[in-house]
């Protein structure tokens, strides 16, 4: 349970997370956010870091990669690194407007990613780890019900 704890410890301490996710389908984009790490589309975490970096904020995700602090990314910034059409997607799947699904995921994104990658390095597979994605699953049940 500890890796669950620390994932809810960080969420929970980041009052705007909670807020941003439950006024924004909570569930669904703790789900999109960990869809983008196994995107085929995106190219897993890799991908993922690789849009990042060809955005100018390589800096960002590397943060929430590597073993300190989590830099922010603001909802902006997000739809620099994401395509429109990616973002419209989630927008469609999780029935909410482009700007809440960015807002949303500029929340929820760096925890998933930090929680992704426990050990500060991009698994091998560049998939989700199956017992972080599980964790990760249980953590959007104690918080979204």
């Amino acid at each position: 349970m500890g890796l669950l704890d620390s994932v809810l410890s960080s969420v929970m301490n980041n009052a705007g997370a909670q807020q941003a996710s439950t006024a924004g389908g909570g569930t669904a984009l703790v789900q999109a956010a960990i869809g983008l790490l196994n995107s085929p589309q995106v190219g897993g975490l890799p991908g993922l870091m690789k849009l990042f970096e060809q955005a100018g904020a390589g800096h960002v995700i590397g943060s929430w990669v590597g073993s300190g602090a989590n830099l922010p990314i603001s909802a902006a910034q997000l739809q620099q690194v994401l395509s429109p059409q990616l973002i419209a997607g989630i927008a469609q799947k999780v029935g909410i407007s482009p700007d809440l699904v960015t807002q949303g995921l500029a929340q929820v994104l760096p925890h998933v990613v930090d929680h992704a990658t426990p050990d500060g390095q991009v698994p091998a597979n560049s998939a989700v780890n199956p017992l972080v994605a599980e964790g990760l699953g249980l953590l959007e049940k104690k918080l979204f019900g």
